[in-house]
């Protein structure tokens, strides 16, 4: 922000509402605007397609809008945030991570651009993308593990997104044209 650029972050507000606003408080005292993850899209495209930064953590267990991926060498679930607005805002993705130095202070990463795959294949672009992320993050983490915060289950069952998953294939089957005989 103090650069001129406008950036913003995705973020699930916290359960209690009294905690949820000093946390919150204290997110845009630097100037950065939160956006709620709960229908951030429309948002986020419109933040991006305005030239502003935004950061989306992809080590999180999603709750909605997720893509089966690898983590670590396990099975899970994986955002689909970062991929969609590559997708549909033609924004550029990269990683970025900040660790503590041995003498206090912090280094900021930021990798260059990812590539987009865009096969045309919605569900299979928003799979391919997603988990290059994931093993974006993975690396990050390997590089610094003492430094990755980690406080809840990321591997955790999540029975509705995988029905959600086999409906979107089973859509998507019934909608690709049959092969030619």
């Amino acid at each position: 922000p103090e650069l001129g650029i406008k950036c913003a972050e995705i973020v699930r507000p916290l359960d209690d509402p009294r905690l949820n606003r000093v946390v919150d408080a204290a997110r845009r005292s630097t100037g950065i605007h939160t956006i709620p993850k709960e229908g951030a899209s429309k948002e986020l495209l419109r933040f991006l397609r305005e030239k502003g930064l935004v950061g989306i953590m992809v080590d999180q267990s999603p709750r909605k809008s997720a893509v089966p991926v690898e983590f670590f060498g396990q099975s899970t679930w994986g955002t689909i945030g970062p991929a969609l607005a590559a997708l549909r805002a033609n924004a550029a993705v990269s990683s970025v991570s900040i660790y503590r130095e041995p003498d206090g202070r912090y280094t900021l990463e930021i990798g260059p651009p990812f590539e987009t795959t865009r096969t045309g294949n919605v569900l299979e672009d928003l799979q391919t993308n997603s988990q290059r992320y994931q093993e974006a993050a993975e690396a990050m983490i390997r590089k610094h593990p003492d430094q990755w915060l980690w406080a809840h289950r990321r591997w955790k069952p999540r029975p509705k997104l995988e029905e959600e998953w086999r409906a979107r294939l089973a859509r998507a089957r019934e909608k690709a044209p049959s092969p030619p005989e």
